[in-house]
């Protein structure tokens, strides 16, 4: 949440207020058809991969490849969501790479190195840095998403070192970082995350649940916020 209070109310109100903005009657009747959705009581396992609150009014679960495209589209909503409820709302994130070279669920690799981008990740998290590393990571999206499958490596260390520069994260962490990303095994959460994938079906990145409810793609910010403010009403 820090990393986004920066940003201003005029701001916030600029973006709320954009060209993309929803009709009230369309963001009810998606709220209907949301809460007219069955409920999973789905018990989901601890996540080292967290951002916002950390005494949240509300956990928003997501299953992500850090490298697809929809995910990115899905930083842009998750940005505004913290800017303007940060303090009672957190993101709890899971590993499903869209890639065989990790994720036997699939039969063809969609984003090529998704598996180093998860690693990456999961090394940020366990060294304390993950949201910085997260938002670094997808605020660099535009630059490094034609050819990260032939550097990720490079860019996985450049985002840690850019990260470590911005936010004055400590030498003992990016230390764990290092040694965490270069370790020659892969890491068990990463398969295990994707083992859970596989038995809630998750269908593709991201997939999103709000309250044991699913979404599948990418919420329209407007909605995401509509179901926010009636899950804190309620809480």
């Amino acid at each position: 949440f820090m990393i986004f209070s920066v940003i201003s109310g005029a701001g916030i109100l600029r973006l709320k207020s954009g060209l993309g903005r929803v009709p009230e009657k369309a963001i009810e009747k998606e709220l209907i058809a949301f809460y007219n959705s069955p409920v999973s009581t789905i018990e989901f396992p601890e996540s080292s991969m967290t951002a916002g609150s950390s005494n949240p009014r509300i956990k928003i679960y997501v299953f992500t490849d850090f490298l697809c495209i929809a995910c990115y589209k899905f930083y842009n909503t998750e940005k505004y969501i913290l800017a303007k409820y940060g303090d009672r709302v957190q993101f709890v994130y899971y590993h499903y790479p869209l890639d065989s070279t990790c994720n036997r669920d699939i039969d063809e690799t969609l984003y090529a190195e998704s598996c180093t981008a998860s690693r990456s990740m999961y090394a940020a998290a366990k060294a304390g840095f993950f949201e910085e590393y997260f938002f670094t990571h997808f605020g660099s999206y535009k630059e490094i998403k034609e050819d990260y499958g032939d550097k990720s490596v490079q860019y996985a260390r450049q985002i840690a070192d850019k990260t470590s520069a911005e936010f004055n994260i400590g030498k003992s962490q990016t230390e764990t970082f290092n040694r965490l990303f270069d370790s020659p095994s892969f890491p068990s959460e990463i398969t295990e995350n994707i083992e859970l994938a596989v038995r809630l079906n998750v269908g593709g990145t991201p997939t999103v649940y709000i309250g044991g409810r699913e979404f599948n793609g990418v919420p329209n910010r407007d909605i995401l916020e509509a179901i926010i403010l009636r899950e804190l009403s309620a809480s």
